[in-house]
């Protein structure tokens, strides 16, 4: 007996048992885990930001994309979410400065190399209390010879919606920098 094929979205207070094939059409609530026959739990987690639009400062300084992630998102020690964008650089051969930003505050603001043509951020916020979180950035671009890597804290109540952006903080007035994608993914660990 059981659940065989759940059509739409389910929110579930408890823990799903899934025994043999189960289809899932829609997808469950980020709180939910799924256990399997044997004693491991999946934990439910994905994309819940997905922006492929373009956009662009040409020589001038300000936010390129921003997403607010909703109030309570991160509700359990051990939840995280993943951020990753990309762009490009072109102009002249002068550095730009790119924030990565959390609530308006630069958790890292690395400068792409005079000669880059792309870049990307890889970035993790992780929660460790109501208001207190974890966090770890890497920063590449096509010209640097190894990828710039920060960590540290930050004190944003989770129980708000908070803003998460790319700042250009320095540019060459003849430069352009252009976000190409940005993707949030919930991540479930709790």
């Amino acid at each position: 007996g059981g659940l065989t094929n759940i059509a739409g979205a389910a929110t579930l207070q408890s823990t799903l048992a899934v025994t043999g094939v189960t289809t899932l059409t829609g997808g469950l609530a980020k709180d939910t885990s799924v256990a399997t026959n044997s004693t491991e739990t999946l934990l439910i987690g994905g994309v819940i930001h997905l922006d492929s639009d373009t956009y662009t400062k040409a020589g001038v300084t300000g936010v390129l994309a921003t997403y607010t992630l909703p109030a309570g998102t991160l509700a359990v020690d051990k939840q995280a979410v993943r951020i990753t964008a990309w762009g490009t650089k072109s102009g002249t051969a002068a550095a730009a400065t790119v924030q990565c930003r959390f609530n308006a505050n630069a958790h890292m603001s690395p400068a792409a190399s005079a000669t880059a043509t792309s870049w990307n951020f890889v970035w993790f916020i992780s929660r460790t209390g109501a208001a207190t979180q974890d966090a770890f950035i890497g920063f590449n671009d096509n010209a640097a010879a190894a990828m710039t890597m920060a960590s540290g804290t930050s004190a944003e109540t989770l129980a708000n919606a908070l803003a998460i952006d790319f700042n250009v903080s320095s540019i060459n007035a003849a430069d352009t920098i252009t976000q190409e994608g940005f993707i949030v993914e919930f991540l479930n660990f709790a």
